[in-house]
């Protein structure tokens, strides 16, 4: 099965992402912007909330949820990113440490489009479909990652709907600081979990040649290091379950500004400026740190998020006038 899993890799470096990166190429600066899909989609729920807060607080908390699912596949199946791979013609657009499948991008995607749009079926198909060619443009998934990704994320979603996770799980324990401490409880099994994955990736060696592709593409960054790889996926979505813990607003505190559309373009503009500027700022001060210290700066740059939101935009938005 591995190898005929390699040969099917094989032809898509070759068939499918190659002559991609080479039809796409001048919309490689584009590309780059779409790569930091989970900001993008953050600031989709941003906006979200600043039109419908209610809806928006509710489902916000599939994106670490769907996040730290991801990272538990990615550290198990362990299955290489196509640019890491030197006997193909890919070139590796996008540094990551973090394995490939199944991608992270479509599934936070899906699961978002899911949620805020279900009764928009081609909503969802544009998403899929602008992530997918983008993920794999930039060397950074296979064809069957982007489409296990596309299913798993609105299935996530849908369980996260029928199972009423925000409703029978978090918000009633939003309502005092015991039941918040007994949420950061619910948390703990993801910790064990990681800890388990991280001692695995430390028994597996992975082949020498992923690193040298990977570091020959992208010579500035640091070097890949697959141990860490669920490490950097998990550290900032459990900084932002914790953050969102921590500040989160019972339904009964939040006003549905939906037919409220004063300005409301120039405050989903403001916002999202104020809260990626944030996390790019934050994001600045990562790269050469000590490992340790990189952790804890995206678990920061992510728990900054909601802080952001709740409490910075309203009164920049008063102060402005709009």
């Amino acid at each position: 099965r591995v190898v005929a899993m390699e040969v099917v890799c094989a032809w898509q470096r070759r068939n499918i992402i190659a002559p991609l990166q080479a039809a796409l190429k001048p919309l490689a600066p584009i590309s780059l912007v779409l790569s930091e899909a989970p900001v993008l989609v953050v600031s989709l729920w941003i906006s979200w909330f600043f039109v419908k807060q209610n809806q928006g607080a509710a489902g916000i908390w599939l994106v670490p949820i769907v996040e730290i699912l991801n990272s538990f596949l990615k550290s198990w199946f362990r299955h290489p990113r196509p640019g890491w791979i030197a006997k193909d013609p890919v070139e590796f657009r996008q540094w990551t440490c973090e394995y490939s499948f199944p991608s992270s991008d479509m599934m936070l995607a899906m699961a978002s489009s899911a949620y805020l749009f279900p009764d928009h079926p081609y909503t969802m198909a544009v998403v899929g479909t602008v992530v997918g060619i983008n993920r794999m443009f930039v060397g950074a998934h296979y064809l069957h990652d982007v489409i296990i990704g596309a299913i798993l994320g609105p299935a996530v979603t849908w369980a996260y709907k029928a199972y009423r996770v925000h409703e029978t799980y978090i918000e009633p324990n939003l309502h005092s600081i015991s039941g918040r401490v007994e949420l950061v409880a619910m948390t703990l099994p993801i910790c064990l979990v990681t800890g388990f994955l991280y001692l695995r990736a430390l028994e597996l060696k992975d082949p020498k040649e992923w690193e040298m592709k990977a570091n020959n593409s992208h010579a500035n960054f640091r070097p890949l290091d697959t141990t860490q790889a669920h490490l950097k996926q998990f550290s900032g979505m459990y900084g932002l379950l914790l953050s969102l813990i921590a500040w989160a607003t019972p339904h009964n505190e939040l006003e549905d500004i939906k037919n409220d559309t004063r300005n409301i373009y120039a405050r989903i503009l403001l916002g999202q400026f104020l809260v990626v500027g944030t996390f790019l700022t934050i994001a600045a001060t990562s790269p050469k740190q000590p490992l340790w210290a990189m952790h804890i700066c995206r678990a920061f740059r992510y728990a900054s998020v909601p802080g952001v939101v709740m409490f910075a935009c309203a009164p920049i938005f008063r102060w402005v006038g709009i």
